[in-house]
């Protein structure tokens, strides 16, 4: 809103994989509710249907990474605030859904991590 950006169309960044990234160590833990904490406030400053609309898309994918973690309490938090932004998808439903039924995925999801990438 603030400061102006330009469309560089050159690679200029890797990404690495780190076995010990703070990423890989969130889905090892619950509880952590800073981001939580980022996506409320940033609702409170969004002044247009796009930036709305940008928080619903995060919004959604952390509510999905509580799902992994299996932080159920976080993830009606997560819901309440999509449900202002915008509607709920199909599969942001079945995950809330499965929430409420306290369905564990964790060991699944870490076992598909392994398989595909090698690494949990």
């Amino acid at each position: 809103r603030n400061y102006h950006y330009h469309y560089l169309d050159e690679v200029l960044t890797i990404r690495r994989e780190v076995r010990a990234s703070l990423s890989r160590q969130l889905l090892r833990q619950k509880g952590d509710n800073s981001t939580w904490k980022i996506c409320q406030k940033a609702f409170l400053l969004n002044r247009t249907e796009a930036e709305s609309q940008a928080l619903a898309h995060r919004v959604r994918y952390h509510l999905r990474q509580a799902f992994l973690t299996e932080d159920f309490d976080l993830i009606a938090s997560y819901a309440d605030l999509l449900r202002t932004l915008a509607s709920m998808d199909s599969v942001t439903l079945m995950v809330v859904a499965a929430a409420r039924m306290k369905i564990r995925v964790v060991k699944y999801y870490r076992f598909y991590l392994k398989k595909r990438y090698g690494f949990e």
